[in-house]
């Protein structure tokens, strides 16, 4: 897994704060986040041999995501410790009522190259400049979208992962369903989008 990692504070409230608004919070957590971080631990928790590659900075964020991924079984000899870089943070208010969240958030920096010699390689919007830079089959390469990749080329990309939102805005049509169906003519392999509370959808 290629891309962001970052700190998360989670902020629980009973409902999400309208603009100028305030609510209490019932719960703070500080937790380890990042589309591609989260996804390498998932993949370590589920039994399978994952490493992740990532850019921290020469913080304490950086240190206790490194020590957090190594905790949870996900190796981290791609990661680059980069002196000029401050490592992600994201802030993220769950409403406890309906499920709903709301994220602000830094994007992580990105690598210069995505690491040789793996069967599978999944990436986000931070990996996905990697992945311009280095040569691997389509066949090779998932890509969570969740953060509106720029530029984005789907012929290099078997398995397209947006947010239903991001889909619908990019590739057209009044639902998933048609825009999906434009994003596999553009080259993607599969779909499958996020509705977050809603659910996902998949079209292959």
């Amino acid at each position: 897994c290629v891309g962001s990692v970052l700190v998360d504070t989670i902020a629980l409230v009973d409902r999400l704060p309208q603009e100028d608004g305030r609510v209490e919070a019932q719960h703070f957590v500080v937790a380890g986040g990042g589309n591609a971080s989260t996804a390498a631990v998932t993949i370590a928790r589920l039994g399978l041999d994952v490493e992740f590659a990532g850019v921290v900075g020469p913080d304490e964020a950086g240190r206790t995501t490194l020590r957090q991924l190594a905790d949870e079984g996900v190796g981290t000899r791609h990661m680059v410790v980069r002196e000029s870089a401050e490592t992600a943070r994201s802030m993220v208010i769950v409403s406890t009522s309906t499920g709903a969240r709301t994220i602000v958030t830094r994007t992580a920096q990105a690598l210069d190259s995505i690491p040789p010699g793996y069967r599978w390689v999944h990436i986000d919007k931070a990996g996905y400049p990697a992945l311009q830079a280095t040569p691997l089959p389509r066949s090779y390469v998932s890509l969570d979208d969740g953060g509106q990749v720029e530029e984005l080329d789907l012929s290099r990309i078997d398995l397209y992962v947006p947010t239903a939102e991001i889909l619908t805005s990019r590739f057209g049509g009044a639902d998933p369903r048609t825009a999906a169906a434009t994003a596999m003519r553009a080259g993607a392999g599969a779909v499958i989008a996020t509705a977050g509370a809603g659910g996902s959808m998949l079209a292959d």
